[in-house]
């Protein structure tokens, strides 16, 4: 009977933290914090930056103590029992999906910002989650190859706007700080903190991960502090070079901001760097989250046909075909 392979090192599933928790906050959220508290929203990623690492040392603690598929669902199943992980399972993969489904209209929307254009981005997003429950279905070979991808392109296009940006601050842009008052900042956080969600996705390759105890931990504490760091500079760099009421009222905000810096070409290029990097956000859910319906089907709290592995590829290939179905109706 096939199972799954312990093939993933650090350097994979150290990208697959970084691309999962790299939510749609790092390339809106300078829209969405300046609508709420102006220039102030940079301490609110200051502060949540701080509450998100201290959560990832909870799930590096959790995954040294039950390196398995399960991941969250096996975490609650140990301090809650059956019940409450069934719940706690069902929660996580459909709260996932619908993650996955924002990320790839979030691409979409970077890309294509025409409203008018619905059915071209409805195709063009079908397009990308059976691309992606392909490259799942294949492989986690393959799948940690295009994770890795995904995640240096990632961070060079936050870099090609952090670094330039730095010279070509407007610090009077930074004033009044506190326009919106101080209260606003935690107005800021709840709505920012979907930005550093996605620690769960590394978890549920603990049964791939050679050494688990060991190298998710370490991927999820550094690749929290990574993530963080950048979303502090990015939107620290953005309201030094756009006005927060200007930024408040843009769909796009680092559009702006790269318009700004390298004109309209230069702008076009980063668009299509961020619509691949909120691709790659969604692809860190696509090929983790089959891991959970597996857990959730060896304990017979799904149909258990689906904790079948491919022989060729090892992948749980009906938990695959499954998803492919529930993201394409989402």
């Amino acid at each position: 009977m096939a199972e799954l392979k312990r093939v993933l090192g650090f350097w994979t599933i150290f990208s697959l933290s970084i691309g999962s928790i790299m939510g749609t906050g790092l390339f809106f959220g300078a829209a969405v914090g300046s609508s709420y508290s102006g220039n102030a929203s940079i301490i609110s990623w200051v502060i949540l930056s701080f509450a998100a690492l201290y959560i990832s040392i909870y799930f590096a603690e959790l995954v040294s103590m039950y390196p398995k598929a399960g991941g969250v669902y096996e975490f609650s199943k140990h301090a809650y029992g059956r019940f409450m992980s069934f719940l706690m399972g069902w929660i996580a993969w459909l709260v996932g999906n619908l993650t996955t489904a924002l990320l790839v209209v979030a691409a979409i929307d970077y890309l294509i910002p025409d409203p008018s254009q619905l059915w071209l981005k409805v195709g063009i997003s079908i397009f990308f989650i059976v691309l992606l429950n392909l490259v799942a279905y294949f492989g986690i070979e393959a799948s940690a190859f295009v994770l890795i991808v995904f995640v240096f392109i990632s961070i060079g296009i936050l870099m090609s706007i952090i670094l330039p940006g730095i010279f070509q601050l407007e610090f009077g842009n930074y004033s009044p700080f506190f326009a919106l008052g101080y209260t606003s900042i935690f107005i800021t956080i709840f709505f920012i903190a979907e930005s550093f969600f996605g620690w769960e996705s590394a978890t549920y390759l603990s049964e791939e991960t050679q050494e688990p105890e060991k190298v998710i931990p370490k991927a999820l504490i550094l690749g929290t502090i990574i993530v963080g760091v950048l979303g502090i500079a990015v939107n620290a760099v953005a309201f030094g070079i756009i006005p927060w009421k200007t930024l408040a009222s843009s769909s796009a905000p680092l559009s702006l901001v790269s318009e700004n810096l390298f004109g309209g070409l230069g702008m076009k290029i980063v668009n299509i760097g961020i619509f691949i990097a909120l691709i790659g956000s969604a692809a860190g859910g696509i090929i983790t989250m089959p891991r959970l319906i597996l857990a959730l089907a060896r304990d017979k709290l799904f149909i258990s046909q689906f904790s079948s592995i491919h022989e060729k590829f090892n992948t749980p290939y009906k938990a695959i075909i499954f998803q492919t179905i529930v993201s394409l109706i989402v």
